[in-house]
């Protein structure tokens, strides 16, 4: 399997769909089984990802945070908080009473 090193952040290798369709189970026992994930190319140019179903749902959970108003506005509220050093502790948040 021929594949290149990308330098994103998710460091997924590339693959051409001629490449991929020799190795398409041993992929899928790679992504099922580990955060590794695989761009699909077609004469060079990216046209499809394969990646972990978990690290798919995490990607739409974020992105709905994101669209939503008012999600975001209470991130990036938090985000600055932090970045001022105002935070609470683990037992704070998870107190039984």
């Amino acid at each position: 399997m021929s594949t290149a090193h990308s330098e994103n952040l998710i460091g997924d290798d590339f693959l051409s769909v001629t490449d991929a369709r020799h190795e398409f189970f041993n992929m899928l026992n790679n992504v099922e089984k580990s955060d590794r994930s695989y761009t699909l190319t077609r004469k060079g140019k990216p046209i499809a990802q394969l990646l972990n179903f978990e690290q798919w749902k995490g990607i739409l959970t974020t992105l709905e945070i994101l669209v939503n108003p008012s999600h975001k506005a209470k991130l990036d509220k938090r985000i600055e908080e932090t970045r001022r050093g105002k935070t609470v502790s683990f037992e704070q948040v998870f107190k039984h009473d």
